[in-house]
């Protein structure tokens, strides 16, 4: 694993639990947009594209 991969295994662990712990309407959309991108690092395992 590379360490992008790495870093968005830990961005989508961290936003879903602190959705979890976390019960706020307002802060709902920053968790779900750690999750989101730690979801698309986790799959894409690069931060731009190799030309």
């Amino acid at each position: 694993m590379n360490k992008t991969r790495i870093l968005g295994i830990l961005l989508l662990i961290s936003g879903i639990s602190l959705f979890l712990l976390y019960d706020n309407d307002g802060i709902d959309f920053a968790f779900g947009f750690l999750s989101a991108l730690g979801l698309i690092l986790t799959i894409a395992g690069r931060f731009k594209n190799k030309d």
